[in-house]
């Protein structure tokens, strides 16, 4: 498994995994986000660098972000989403 830092030319496939992931996690239409509404904070990630994808065999598996803030004058940031495609493969995981 790869993980690289994500790219605004990774637009798609974020996409293809966010939805996979709205999918799955289901709920009331009221509460779930679009496409439209989720990627303007995706991109601030992807465009500070707190974004990554990660890979196997060419694939995008799975991706993960954070946010990042000043708190009591000093940085932090902080795991905000992941994205992970179910697979049967023992021992790997994408974690934040």
């Amino acid at each position: 498994m790869t993980i690289r830092p994500a790219t605004e030319k990774d637009r798609e496939v974020v996409r293809e995994l966010w939805e996979e992931f709205e999918q799955e996690l289901g709920g009331p239409a009221y509460l779930l986000e679009t496409w439209d509404e989720a990627w303007p904070d995706l991109l601030e990630t992807v465009r500070k660098g707190i974004a990554v994808l990660a890979e196997e065999e060419g694939r995008a598996v799975g991706s993960s972000s954070a946010s990042s803030a000043i708190v009591a004058g000093r940085p932090r940031t902080s795991p905000t989403s992941t994205f992970a495609r179910a697979r049967g493969t023992r021992g790997s995981a994408v974690l934040c």
